[in-house]
């Protein structure tokens, strides 16, 4: 059942309107506004098996995505400018992509990709959708959920 939004009550709620605000209050705290009608209870969550799937892959830009970056751009024959130019950014940022100081966003690096002709996108499995999963039903638990990366050097 609801909760009333003025005390916390479980109850049958009502919809009143208080000082302009329209509230759904139990009964009791309906005294304090003008009843404008009772709340239908219907129920807001199904059951946990019709929960919506967890995505089983991500995406992410690469580890080496700063010497792509440069190597493609230089084969083309862009200067950092031209390039900032085209993309409607700043050529302080391209530098500091190329230093590997800054790591462009999902959007930006398929843009770059598409327009340097490289790829700059790789799927990053997750570590929940190992086949030892440790819930018992067969479906994620918390520790599941945690990403577990090995740093590369």
């Amino acid at each position: 059942m609801p909760n009333c939004e003025m005390c916390g009550r479980v109850g049958n709620l009502r919809v009143v309107d208080i000082e302009g605000a329209d509230l759904k209050v139990c009964e009791a705290c309906s005294k304090y506004g003008v009843v404008k009608s009772r709340v239908s209870v219907s129920p807001k969550y199904s059951s946990p098996t019709s929960l919506p799937k967890v995505p089983s892959v991500e995406f992410r830009v690469v580890d080496n995505y700063a010497f792509l970056l440069r190597e493609a751009r230089e084969k083309k024959a862009l200067t950092q400018e031209d390039f900032a130019k085209f993309l409607q950014e700043k050529e302080s940022v391209v530098a500091k992509w190329e230093q590997g100081q800054f790591k462009p966003g999902l959007d930006l690096a398929k843009r770059i990709g598409k327009v340097l002709g490289i790829n700059l996108i790789e799927k990053d499995e997750l570590s929940y959708l190992k086949e030892n999963s440790k819930s018992k039903q067969g479906e994620p638990t918390l520790g599941d959920m945690v990403k577990i990366r090995k740093r590369r050097n």
